[in-house]
């Protein structure tokens, strides 16, 4: 049976392991959300639910060890969990590991790996997090459902004063020197410049003439 205790300001919930040992569940700012916990301990328990929260509290490099010991992994699962993976998350315990880290990862991994090396990556991750919960250390797998970016586009240079100056400078004809200043000031597509006349501008109030 689990029960609450006053610990400097905040309440912790306690409970007696199978092994007579005492653990910690939670720590919470109001006795009241602690008795819920306490109150949700005694359901799992009875239940056979009950996660013990001193397996999650291990670091995802210490738990890929041991998961190593009962599966067999290549060379490509390896480089993907040492180059990636155990320097962005290793120092985290599994239970401390959330949705927001794993799509940071992914997000991060995007801006110079290919989406189909991002998915390889973040499979690693969440075949060893999946086993992770099978051994009832965490509640739930933080990969699931994570979307892999599609890449990040570079963005489109755009020309500087100068140089929009100088291509218009190099211009045999007044004309084209026109048409590229336009085309620099206004984002007007192609086809929209081509049919642009003089007839489609107010030069003295400088706005498009209305129809």
């Amino acid at each position: 049976m689990a029960w609450v205790e006053k610990r400097g300001t905040r309440f912790r919930v306690r409970l007696r392991m199978p092994d007579g040992t005492v653990t910690t569940d939670s720590s919470h700012d109001l006795r009241a959300d602690a008795v819920i916990r306490a109150k949700e301990i005694d359901v799992e328990a009875a239940r056979d639910t009950y996660i013990d929260p001193r397996g999650g509290r291990i670091p995802l490099a210490d738990w890929v060890p041991i998961w190593e010991a009962t599966h067999q992994a290549g060379p490509a699962t390896w480089a993907a969990y040492r180059s990636h993976i155990l320097p962005a998350l290793g120092r985290l315990p599994l239970v401390d590991i959330r949705r927001q880290h794993v799509k940071t990862l992914a997000v991060t991994l995007g801006k110079r790996l290919s989406p189909r090396s991002v998915a390889d990556v973040i499979m690693v991750l969440s075949m060893v997090l999946q086993e992770a919960v099978e051994d009832r250390r965490v509640p739930f797998n933080p990969c699931r459902g994570v979307r892999i970016p599609k890449g990040i586009r570079a963005e489109r240079p755009h020309a500087t004063a100068e140089q929009v100056a100088a291509i218009v400078a190099r211009q045999a004809r007044t004309s084209d020197g026109l048409l590229i200043l336009t085309a620099a000031y206004t984002g007007m597509r192609w086809g929209e410049l081509t049919g642009l006349t003089r007839d489609n501008v107010d030069l003295t109030r400088q706005h498009p003439r209305a129809p």
